[in-house]
């Protein structure tokens, strides 16, 4: 199972994260991997709006990496690949052959749940994440146009740390007992094909 964290930055996400990790019933089961802007930043690569084509597409190779990830919380995905590009495409960063790359590894990645996280508190300057309201603004709207125009199945986390962690093990416990249920309806179903009579006219 790959679940992501998506949202702008200063969401609250990492935060999340790193609360997740203290509860035993879900560090357990899962791993985590954190955003890949903080080892960018590290190599000299420009982040946030400063990003470029280089910056997109080593966030791309990621996120295909990640694709074959299981059983891992994901902080960020392929959305939010799709969502910085095209601000920067708007803001002529980047190129159209960039852009159309981020929206088919958007359209091909799957994760099972994506949890979005709306723009609620201040910007808290961490060294790393822009302190720019504007631009954070402007990628909370292009989140917002995205999964409505491609009817993005995504679960929102409002609310303090607590309700957000409430939420995620309420979901996460509905989406166990929904595979169980599947996986027990398949058992089933083939217990009943296998005990059909067979044709045997030649």
């Amino acid at each position: 199972m790959r679940i992501t964290l998506s949202g702008a930055q200063c969401t609250g996400k990492s935060t999340l994260i790193d609360e997740l990790k203290n509860i035993p019933e879900i560090s357990d089961k899962f791993k985590f991997k954190g955003e890949i802007l903080r080892d960018l930043r590290k190599q000299g690569i420009k982040i946030n709006e400063q990003g470029t084509n280089e910056t997109q597409l080593l966030v791309l190779s990621k996120m295909i990496e990640n694709a074959t990830l299981q059983n891992t919380i994901l902080d960020r995905c392929a959305l939010d690949s799709l969502v910085y590009t095209m601000y920067l495409y708007e803001k002529g960063q980047v190129s159209l052959e960039t852009l159309r790359l981020a929206e088919a590894v958007f359209e091909n990645i799957k994760y099972d749940i994506c949890f979005y996280l709306p723009v609620e508190f201040d910007i808290v300057p961490d060294g790393v994440r822009s302190e720019n309201n504007e631009f954070r603004n402007r990628i909370d709207e292009l989140f917002r146009e995205v999964i409505n125009l491609y009817h993005y199945p995504v679960i929102n986390l409002e609310g303090s740390i607590q309700e957000r962690v409430d939420i995620f093990k309420q979901v996460l416990e509905m989406k166990r007992k929904w595979e169980e249920n599947a996986h027990k309806e398949m058992i089933d179903l083939h217990k009943e094909l296998m005990a059909r009579p067979r044709n045997t006219d030649g």
